[in-house]
């Protein structure tokens, strides 16, 4: 089972008199293709201040691109399987991960060094979301919806043994008082980060 639930946009899909209509129109190209994914990318991310651009591949690597001239500047090797998930903590100083291992990882967004592995969920990891403060990080998986403290390494909440979930997205609000997690039952459910409890 996967949770890729990428939005695609294909060049292909516009006729070429479409394109024309549609640059015309915007005086400009409607969008930019990045290069050097010979694989599908499953999941991706801007750094806060919008400099960097970070795709995961379903070949296992982690790619970042510098936005400026549209290059890939890193590519890690990052796990067997696909990133699921990708988010950068507020200042931009670290990126985490998730995937099919089960596994998240943190890495150092400026030396793209790995600083740690978390995880011991049974189902692949979906999504990853850092709180506004930096402080706290969530995931979602197949049964579970974690909240480890970034600071000390360590699980603060959890909802477990969700085995109807299948958590596919999950994201803390602008001002941290509030998670939302969408799964495939259709529903998006609201949590409070600080008692694992939905609200």
């Amino acid at each position: 089972m996967s949770c890729i639930n990428a939005l695609e946009v294909s060049a292909s899909r516009l006729s070429s008199n479409e394109q024309k209509k549609t640059s015309k129109d915007n005086h400009e190209k409607p969008f930019s293709l990045l290069r050097s994914h010979e694989h599908h990318a499953a999941s991706a991310n801007f750094s806060p201040d919008g400099t960097i651009f970070v795709s995961g591949v379903l070949d296992g690597t982690i790619r970042f691109w510098d936005m400026s001239t549209k290059k890939m500047i890193k590519q890690i090797r990052a796990y067997q399987g696909v990133a699921e998930g990708l988010d950068f903590s507020p200042d931009g100083s670290i990126l985490a991960s998730c995937s099919a291992d089960h596994t998240i990882r943190l890495w150092d967004a400026s030396s793209y060094s790995l600083i740690r592995t978390m995880g011991n969920d049974s189902f692949i990891v979906c999504d990853v979301s850092f709180s506004p403060n930096r402080e706290i990080l969530v995931s979602g998986s197949g049964d579970a919806i974690r909240f480890e403290d970034i600071r000390s390494f360590s699980e603060i909440a959890a909802l477990d043994n969700l085995f109807f979930a299948d958590i596919k997205s999950i994201i803390f609000s602008p001002g941290g008082e509030m998670v939302a997690a969408a799964h495939s039952s259709g529903e998006v459910w609201l949590i409070d980060p600080y008692t694992a409890t939905i609200t």
